[in-house]
């Protein structure tokens, strides 16, 4: 596995959020941000929090092998720590991969051959635990039939797959077994100590519809429910392969499918039982023909407080542009009225000539929605949108309501979630060239940037999330944990921000000469000309002082006096790139080499 650390200077990385600044947040990880990345395509990202500080982010890589050439679903946990820097004792060097578990033949020449692991959903339990659910083809040895077994997997806190948890072939219990069988699970969810239920979808010669199944603890079947540790809810004519499945504000479960040809959303609700809630659309079954699916893919499903979000494809809107459509419903079956346009909302995106795909959605703690995209137009280009709870645009939210998060060369599309109770906002998602990205937004600067005005210093920092502490000449100053602080003595003032959650610090320092109402620093200093590829000329310096050149790894390229009379600094030596040039007594200043 390979990692990219990207830095970019931080003052230039501000946006809007809810209103106020959103600043990349400098403190997690590396200057705010981690990115993994992957050779192939990524698809499917899940944020997960673990109770013991953790972050996990679950996602789908699908690799190419060959010749002959074939695709794999390769599914994988990356595993970072509170901070969100890469945590190596998860797993192998951070990183779990589910293929390599699983003995599976992906070259074989079976019928099996093209019918490889498909994993549905995820999930994850307070304790760490990370579920995978799915199907898997099984090679059926009296006939050598590829039957499609549910697959249950799951992964301990440190990313080991637990061995000790046995899972039994459901499709070993249908009576049609040896004519033709399709079982998968398209959900898992741990019960505590209860074990766990799992629905999914089961076909065969005479029937075909939901299947619900209870296991214990360790994985076998419970077979207290339903005498068997299985039910079956026989529906006909549905597009099957394709369930979305998750758990409504009642503790019921909401399965969202299309009919057979794709044309038109189906929603089912079903209690945890496997019994259809009848007062749920039509005896549990809710058809909204008034609504075009748009195909088999980028489908979603969230529960937005009472509500039902269903967000499906693109389609083409009256000005010619493509769309992200998302339709509401109420917790009864029925069309949200009160939601967008008629319980429609319509997110214009890209035009209708350019290829483009929604990488996930995340309901946030406002019930406002997260909508992280990629879009394939004079090259590749990603956005995060976020929405009101009544569907239309949060204009007070980034630029007009999209946050486009640059990161060199590489933009970013964040499609799932985690607010921390500070107001910090972690946002896992994919980049345009499909490396995975964890990073930590702040509605504050978190960047210590001294300034002065007359005798009182203020640390630059507006972000309630940090710790404040003043130095004078190395000594800490008592109850100095204010944003300003007034100059009683000449020397060396430090600030120092600490981050709440102890992912480290970060300073500047000031020194004080004089202790008047006309320091130095307030000197009518200019550089010029900048950008140059040889000399800067420091402009209305009074006195002589030092100075250092960094370069954006913080490490020092070149240093010297300058004064009055000698005021020139050559930098034809650097290479060209971006530096930060400091004085002794101010704030540094940004020159490009070129």
């Amino acid at each position: 596995m390979k990692y990219i650390f990207a830095l970019k200077l931080l003052l230039l990385m501000n946006f809007t959020l809810m209103g106020q600044s959103l600043f990349i947040d400098s403190l997690f990880s590396n200057n705010g941000f981690e990115i993994v990345s992957f050779d192939n395509q990524l698809s499917n990202i899940e944020l997960f929090k673990s109770n013991q500080g953790d972050y996990r982010i679950v996602g789908l890589d699908l690799l190419e092998f060959g010749p002959p050439f074939i695709h794999i679903e390769d599914y994988f946990i990356l595993g970072f720590d509170n901070c969100g820097k890469i945590d190596s004792n998860y797993a192998t060097n951070g990183r779990f991969s589910l293929k390599d578990y699983l003995l599976i033949d992906y070259f074989s020449e079976s019928p099996c051959f093209s019918n490889y692991l498909h994993i549905e959903t995820y999930g994850s339990s307070s304790d760490g635990h990370i579920l995978f659910s799915g199907t898997l083809p099984v090679e059926y040895p009296t006939n050598s039939l590829c039957l499609f077994s549910p697959l249950i997997a799951k992964v301990q806190p440190n990313g080991e797959l637990d061995t000790n948890f046995i899972y039994q072939d459901i499709s070993l219990f249908f009576d049609s077994l040896n004519i033709s069988c399709k079982a998968s699970y398209n959900y898992a969810e741990l019960l505590n100590n209860e074990g766990l239920l799992c629905i999914g979808q089961f076909s065969d010669e005479n029937e075909e519809g939901i299947l619900i199944v209870k296991h214990q603890p360790n994985g076998n079947l419970d077979s207290t429910y339903n005498n068997v540790g299985f039910k079956k809810i026989n529906i006909a004519n549905l597009r099957f392969a394709e369930l979305d499945i998750i758990k409504s504000s009642d503790d019921n479960y909401i399965i969202a499918t299309t009919d057979f040809n794709y044309t038109y959303p189906i929603f089912i609700k079903i209690d945890a039982g496997g019994e259809l809630v009848e007062s749920f659309g039509i005896n549990g079954v809710f058809t909204d023909t008034s609504t075009i699916v748009y195909g088999n893919s980028n489908r979603f499903i969230k529960i937005q407080g009472e509500k039902i979000i269903f967000v499906h494809g693109y389609s083409i809107d009256i000005d010619g542009y493509k769309t992200i459509s998302l339709v509401r419903y109420n917790n009864n079956g029925t069309s949200d009225s009160t939601f967008g346009s008629n319980g429609k909302a319509n997110v214009q995106v890209v035009q209708s000539s350019t290829a483009g795909k929604v990488i996930g959605i995340d309901i946030l703690n406002s019930n406002k929605i997260l909508l992280g995209y990629h879009q394939y137009w004079n090259g590749s280009y990603s956005s995060t949108l976020v929405l009101n709870e009544n569907g239309l645009i949060d204009t007070t939210f980034a630029t007009s309501g999209r946050l486009i998060h640059e990161v060199g060369d590489l933009s970013t599309a964040y499609g799932s979630a985690h607010e921390i109770i500070d107001g910090r906002l972690v946002l896992a998602g994919i980049t345009n060239n499909s490396n995975v990205i964890l990073s930590r937004f702040t509605e504050g600067n978190t960047i210590p940037n001294i300034t002065i005005d007359g005798n009182i210093l203020s640390s630059g920092i507006t972000s309630n999330s940090i710790e404040i502490q003043w130095y004078i000449n190395g000594e800490l100053i008592e109850s100095s944990n204010d944003n300003n602080i007034e100059i009683t003595i000449p020397g060396e003032y430090v600030v120092v921000a600490n981050d709440l959650i102890d992912c480290g610090s970060k300073s500047d320092t000031l020194n004080i000469n004089t202790v008047n109402n006309s320091p130095k620093y307030l000197d009518d200093l200019t550089i010029s000309p900048n950008p140059s590829n040889s000399d800067l000329y420091i402009n209305s310096l009074k006195v002589s002082t030092d100075f250092i050149i960094y370069n954006l790894l913080g490490k020092i390229v070149k240093s010297g006096v300058v004064s009055s009379e000698n005021n020139r600094i050559n930098i034809s030596c650097l290479a060209n790139g971006i530096y930060l040039l400091r004085f002794d007594w101010a704030p540094a200043r940004m020159i490009i080499k070129n």
